[in-house]
Formats: structure tokens, sequence, C-alpha cells
């Protein structure tokens, strides 16, 4: 696709957009004025386009203020609110000539090549615009309006509190066909009364064309057209302004749903936290309890180990003492002194207190870092000492 082929298709792109957001009248007017008649085409919308009235009326001269005389006591027998009307303009008023193209050209830039060749050859100094219609392949028939015409035209219009819409020339091959009680005027379709005249319809046909124009019922005929004098509101601004305040309704909508899904997260994620927090608060404090507990524990361990240790040593020999006493020796008195253990005991022989020494020196797990003196004394009974220095 080439470059201006995009850019037909974006202008008809936003072209049609732009459709949804003009301004929608449900009344037109049509006039067309030929042989010193006006005709004026009044349509009206109620579920489908109609007509109301197809008026003729003869006019004492060409000028342009009985054309406009005749309009508005037309719109006033009628009781048109919408004082607007679509005007083919006469030819008399108009500049007109065959323009042929030198080279092949899209059809939506003749309307700018016919300009530039009439400012040329006619309108060096003034203002115009060119309005045209193909008579053959490359030969166009091309009329011009002159701006200072076309304000002197609407200044006699807009006294008596009429606007123009629309100035548009006829197709000289104009197309008109009635179906049953439809007229198909350029493509286009319109109700007619049925009993209207056939023959006062293909007369006025061009006038019903008109006001079908500016009714918004025909888009392909922008050659057929004058640019307006002045930029017309076409747009409905009161469905712009509704569409903006829906979008913008929408739109802060969408955004004040966000930001309170965001903010309802972010509580519950606060939420979150404040119970974790208080979750560690709470650990913190039992196991600053526990390590207290713990610290507690140990403590009183390593002074039950202390003690015990203090005193493991004395009945660790008690225990052992116990189990090395044999037959022949009793063991009469054990006393403690700091870590020096002194026992006094008796044998029936000294054959028996030989024996029992060397079953304590047998036990050197418990005795080996304990040094022992021992004391004898001769009787019926041998009396015997030793001690045992637990200091090691």
């Amino acid at each position: 696709m080439e470059l201006s082929d995009k850019n037909e298709v974006i202008a008809e792109f936003f072209e049609r957009y732009a459709e949804i957001f003009k301004s929608t009248s449900k009344e037109s007017v049509g006039c067309f004025v030929e042989d010193g008649c006006l005709y004026s085409a009044l349509i009206f919308f109620e579920e489908k386009w109609r007509l109301l009235e197809l008026c003729k009326v003869e006019l004492d001269s060409d000028a342009v203020e009985e054309i406009v005389k005749a309009v508005d006591e037309v719109l006033f027998k009628n009781n048109f609110k919408e004082r607007t009307v679509s005007l083919i303009v006469p030819e008399k008023f108009l500049l007109k000539s065959e323009f042929i193209l030198e080279e092949k050209i899209p059809e939506h830039e003749v309307k700018d090549a016919a300009y530039w060749e009439f400012r040329e050859k006619y309108f060096s100094s003034k203002n115009f615009s060119v309005a045209y219609y193909k008579l053959q392949a490359i030969i166009y028939l091309v009329f011009a309006l002159e701006e200072n015409e076309q304000k002197r035209i609407n200044e006699i219009f807009e006294k008596q509190n009429i606007a123009v819409s629309d100035w548009m020339i006829l197709h000289n091959d104009f197309d008109f066909r009635l179906k049953g009680n439809f007229a198909e005027v350029a493509g286009a379709s319109l109700e007619v009364p049925i009993d209207a005249n056939i023959a006062e319809l293909e007369e006025g046909a061009p006038a019903i064309f008109a006001a079908m124009v500016g009714a918004g019922l025909t888009q392909n005929f922008e050659n057929l057209r004058f640019s307006p004098l002045y930029a017309s509101d076409v747009y409905d601004w009161k469905r712009i302004a509704l569409v903006v305040a829906t979008l913008a309704v929408v739109l802060f909508g969408s955004i004040f749903a966000v930001d309170m899904t965001r903010m309802y997260d972010a509580k519950r994620e606060a939420n979150f936290l404040r119970n974790e927090a208080q979750n560690l608060a709470v650990d913190k404090t039992r196991i600053r309890l526990f390590n207290e507990i713990t610290d507690d524990v140990k403590l009183r361990e390593k002074i039950i180990a202390e003690k015990t240790m203090e005193r493991f040593s004395v009945y660790g020999v008690l225990s052992h003492l116990g189990t090395l006493t044999q037959d022949g020796v009793i063991v009469k008195s054990i006393k403690t002194r700091e870590k020096i253990v002194e026992i006094e005991c008796e044998a029936l022989s000294r054959q028996a207190m030989e024996q029992f020494l060397e079953n304590i020196d047998e036990k050197r797990d418990l005795f080996i870092f304990s040094p022992k003196s021992l004391k004898t004394s001769e009787s019926s009974r041998i009396k015997f000492s030793f001690s045992v220095d637990l200091r090691g």
C-alpha cells in the first residue's frame, strides 16, 4: 500500500469516527432555482426520513432577494424550526469551465488541482472555492464560486434569519427513481407521500437531493460541494460532553477502584505484619523467659554439680570400701576432713588386713590419685587406719 493510500484510509477512518459526534437535525430543507422557479424540499425524521413538502414557487426575478423571500415564506408556512437550507447555487452566480487532467491523480486530489488551475487563469487575486463533476475519463466540468459573491448571498439569507449550511452544484447526470412510496436520489432513499405526484417529484428532485445532503443522507458527493463560508458547528456538543463525562467517570472510577484495591491490599498486609509483629513480640517474650529459665536451670545444675562433685569422691570411697570389705576386716569409723578421708579398721589377722589393702590397691581408678598412709597396732585384733587424700 502506497503512502497516499494509507493517508486516505486514515482520513476516512477519522471522518467516519467523527460522524458519531456530528449533530443530527431532524429537519432539512433543500433549495433549487431553475427557469424562474424556486423548488423547496422539506424533509423530516420520524423513525425514518420522510418528505413533508415539495414546493414550487414562481419568482418575479432571479435576484437573490426574491429567492430568499420565497424560502422564508416556505419555512414559515411549514413551521420549520431549523431555519437552515442546503442551496444548489444558480449558475448565474458561478464561473464554469472544463478542466482536463494532464496526468492521472487520485480522485480526492482533483478538487485541489482544479482550484490551482482556476487560480492561475481567473482568480489570481481573489478568494474562491470550486466544485466539479466528471464528464469523461480525464475531463471535468468545474464551477467556481467567488468568496465575495458567496458572502453577499449569505448576508441576504442572514437578514431573514436563514443559514445556508451547504453550497453545492447539481450533477448533469442526476439520477432519480421512485420505488413504491420511496424516492431514491443519488443512492439514498426517502419516503414520500403515497399520493405524491410523480411528475412533480421528478421536477423537484434536485431540491430533494439538496435536502438529503443537508440531512447527511448522502456521503459521496464532496466534489459537488463548495467550501462553506464559515466553519459550521456540525458537532453535537451535548453528546460529546456526555461521552467525555462518561469516559471521565469510567476513568476516575477505574483509578478509584485500583486505589481502593491497593489500599485494601496495603491494609491487609499491614494487619498481617502487625499480627506477625505481635506474634514476634510474644515469641521474644517466650524466648526471653525460656532463656531465663534455661540460665536458672543451668545455674542450678552447676551448683548441684559442684555440690555433687564435692561429695562424690567421699561417697565413691565409701561405696568402694563397702564392696572391698571382706571377712576378717571391720571398718570401725570413717572421718572426713576437707578432701581427706580417714578410715579406722580392725582385722582378725594380718593376712586379712593385707588382703584388704591389696584389694584397695587394685582399684586404681578411684584411688590412683589418692596417696594413703597406714598405721597399725598389735592386740588380739589388729587395729589399723589409713587415710585417702582426694585432692590428687
